[in-house]
Order: C-alpha cells, then structure tokens, then sequence
C-alpha cells in the first residue's frame, strides 16, 4: 500500500529518535527504545553500504571473467 508520504532518509530518522529520546516526558522504557531504534537503523545502514560494495566489487569481477573467457574463445588455431 502506497504511503500517503515520502519516507525521511534512514540517518534523519536514527537522529530524532536519538534526540527525542531524551524527552523529559518519556519514561525509561520509551527512551530504551527510542535509543536502541537509532542504534539499529546506523547499523543496517553501515551494514547496508558494505553490502552494496560487496556486490560492486563482485560485479566488477565477473566482467573482468567474462572478458578473460571472451579472450580465450576468441582465439583460434595453434599459437598466437
């Protein structure tokens, strides 16, 4: 279902979490939570950005196979 809003980056989200969490209005278990949400988002999204230069790092490897066994299948015959 679509949201009837953008969604904020994941960072701004961790920080206001961060932040109200020192509310005075809240209680000890809200702020917890509120503290551990903002632990968790910077994790996924460190997790997330080394995921994503994994599989660029992969995908650069696989062209360069690819290319190597191009070459190879390209040559005919005896020596080259």
């Amino acid at each position: 279902m679509k949201k009837p809003y953008k969604l904020a980056p994941p960072s701004l989200v961790a920080d206001f979490c961060a932040l109200y969490a020192w509310n005075d209005d809240l209680d000890d278990n809200v702020r917890l939570v509120l503290e551990q949400a903002a632990d968790t988002i910077r994790l996924l999204m460190k997790r997330s950005a080394r995921s994503g230069g994994r599989a660029e790092r992969f995908e650069v490897e696989v062209q360069r196979l690819q290319n190597y066994v191009r070459h190879l299948a390209g040559q005919k015959g005896g020596a080259a």
